[in-house]
This record gives C-alpha cells, structure tokens and sequence, in this order.
C-alpha cells in the first residue's frame, strides 16, 4: 500500500494541472463572447444562398462545440485523477484511524447493548409482575364467597404500589391494581347473590320436603288401610340426608315422628273402620237373606274372629253365645241367644262393633 501522503502531493500536482486547465476555459469563454457579436444576425432562409450561409455558420459554431467537448474529456482526466488520488488517501487514512478507534467502539457498543437487554429484562420483569395481578380474579372465579374474601385480603397485602417493587411502570401497576379491586368486590357480590340464593332455594326444598311429610296424613285420608301402612313403612325406613345441618335433622326427625305416630293411629282407625264396614255389610247380607239365628251367628263368628281380632267364647247353643273383645284391661261382650229375632242379633252384633272401635280409638290416643 502506498503511502497516503504521496498520494497527497500527487493530488497537489494534480490540482496545478486542474487550474491551468480552468484558466484555459476562461480563455474560451472570452472568445465565445467574441463569436456571440459575430454571430448575432441569423441570415433568412427564404432563398438557397440564405440558406446555405444559415448552414455554414452553424457548421462553424458547432465545430466549436465538438473541439470543446474533446478538450473538457481531456482537461477532466486530470480532475478525475486528483479526485481518485484525495479519495484513495482519505480511504487509507480513515481505515488506519478506524483501527484505533474500533476497539473504543467495539467496547461502548457492546456495553450499551448489555445496558439495552438489561433494561428489556427489567421491563419484562415489571410487566410480568403486573400482568400476574389478574391472576388473583381467575382464583376467585373459582371459588366461593369466603375464598373471594381470602383473597381479596391476600390481594391487599401481598401487593404494594413502590418503585422498588415496579418501578417507572408504577403509574401502570396502580391502574392495574384499581381494576383487579374492582373486579374482585363485582365477584363476591356476584357470589354472594348466587349463594344466597342457593341456600334460600335449598332451604326452600327442605321446607317442601318436610311439609309433604307432615301432610302425608291428609294426603291419605280417602287411602285404605294397606297403601296407610305401606307409607308408614316407608317413612320408617327414611333417613335425613347426611348433607343437612343439625338442625334440619332435628326438624325431619321431629316431622318424621310426628307423622308417624298419625299414620299408626289412622292406619288403625281406618282398618276399624274397614272391619266395621265388612261387619255391616256381612250383618246386611245376612239379615237380607232372612236367615234363622242359628245360621247368622254360625256364619258371622268366623267372619268377626278374623276381621277385629275379637277374643271369643263360643257356649252351647242350649244357653245362648257370647262374643268377648279384651284389649288392655278394657272388655266388650254380647251374648247372643239362639231364641233372640234375626233383627235382635243384628243390633247386638252392630252394638258390639262399636264397643270394640270405641276401645281401640281409647287404647291409640292413650299410647299419644
């Protein structure tokens, strides 16, 4: 490689030759200035002679302009090399300065660009923290009122507006933190309404439930005795479910014992009252068919042992035929004799019956 300071003094003896070159074009200009007087009239070429010296006098200027046009590309040589000699020089200069200065850039660039990422890792960092402040509304989508309240207080506390915890983007942190507590008090009111209402709806469901149980007893009245005691059954057999509180349990329980105790004495009375029915309706069949004594009490004294459960003492037909019914001390008894009319023993017998359901009805509301 050349040495740039001979490239500068050749440049130098360049540039001579570049001012001789320019002193010699205003030279040239002096004698266009020249022509211009004499080349002022432009001749008419309305007849051949005008027209041929039109001719010849642009031939002689233009001859000037080619002249000038080899002469600009040869002085322009010069001008060209001086410039590629100052080009060439200034080109080596400047790389041997780089190589001095390139080691300080290298340095400030690399740690200028450490500062950068580590500013952008700050910058995420913040962002990240702020960002994970609604993380705290998806928990509490996800639970009930009292885990809102949890976290609505480990909001509070875990999370502290300074410059140390989010620096320049604290103004951002703050807006975000206004929102998450908005929207955290739009949840426990939100889930608050809804759990009231499933506790009132809840409640609502138990209190139906214990009401159909209370109201088993009128719901059956017009039931026979069986459909009676197979809901009493039933009931028996019912718990409370293990989700309730005490004290729906105690409720049931109170409600269950209470019905129970109704559909007992109805069931009996109702079977009473069947037995009774089937009683009369035995005592009209015979009395319809005009049968004798004899033949009545034989055919009802079976009918009555399995119907009202009676105790009965059958004497000889010489002497008559008592009926006894005992149930805890208390007795009802006929004698029926076999001399008596058909309707004497009819009005013994139905006399007899209501003895026996008067003492059943005494014996349940007693056992109450």
């Amino acid at each position: 490689m050349s040495n740039p300071q001979e490239k500068i003094i050749e440049g130098e003896v360049e540039s001579q030759k570049v001012k001789t070159d320019i002193d010699e074009y205003n030279e040239i200009q002096a004698k266009i200035s020249e022509l211009k007087t004499e080349y002022v009239v432009v001749p008419a070429c309305d007849t051949k002679a005008g027209l041929a010296l039109c001719k010849k006098k642009y031939r002689e200027v233009r001859k000037f302009e080619i002249n000038l046009d080899k002469v600009r590309k040869e002085k322009g040589e010069a001008a060209r090399k001086h410039l590629k000699h100052i080009n060439d020089a200034a080109g080596e200069i400047d790389d041997m300065l780089k190589e001095i200065s390139g080691p300080f850039k290298d340095a400030y660039e690399r740690r200028e660009l450490e500062i950068k990422e580590e500013e952008q890792r700050i910058e995420n960092e913040l962002r990240l923290k702020i960002d994970q402040l609604y993380n705290f509304t998806d928990e509490a989508e996800n639970t009930d009122s009292a885990g809102v309240q949890n976290i609505i207080q480990a909001f509070e506390s875990s999370v502290e507006l300074t410059e140390e915890n989010f620096g320049h983007l604290l103004p951002e942190a703050a807006k975000a933190k206004k929102a998450v507590n908005t929207r955290l008090a739009e949840i426990l009111q939100s889930k608050t309404t809804e759990e009231l209402m499933a506790k009132q709806k809840a409640e609502q469901a138990i209190s139906d439930y214990l009401n159909s149980i209370r109201m088993l007893p009128v719901d059956l009245i017009a039931e026979d005795s069986d459909r009676i005691r197979s809901e009493y059954d039933s009931l028996l057999n019912t718990e409370a479910p293990e989700h309730w509180n005490e004290f729906n349990k105690h409720q049931f329980s109170s409600a269950k014992t209470e019905t129970l105790n109704k559909l007992d004495l109805m069931h009996d009375s109702t079977l009473r009252m069947e037995e009774i029915d089937a009683t009369e309706q035995a005592l009209k069949l015979a009395e319809l068919d005009n049968a004798p004594p004899k033949a009545i009490i034989d055919e009802l004294l079976p009918f009555l042992e399995s119907e009202i459960k009676a105790s009965f003492v059958t004497t000889d037909y010489e002497t008559g035929t008592k009926l006894s019914f005992l149930c805890d001390g208390s007795e009802a008894t006929v004698t029926i004799n076999k001399e008596e009319s058909a309707e004497t023993i009819l009005s013994q017998l139905r006399m007899f019956t209501d003895a026996v359901n008067h003492i059943v009805m005494q014996e349940k509301e007693g056992n109450e």
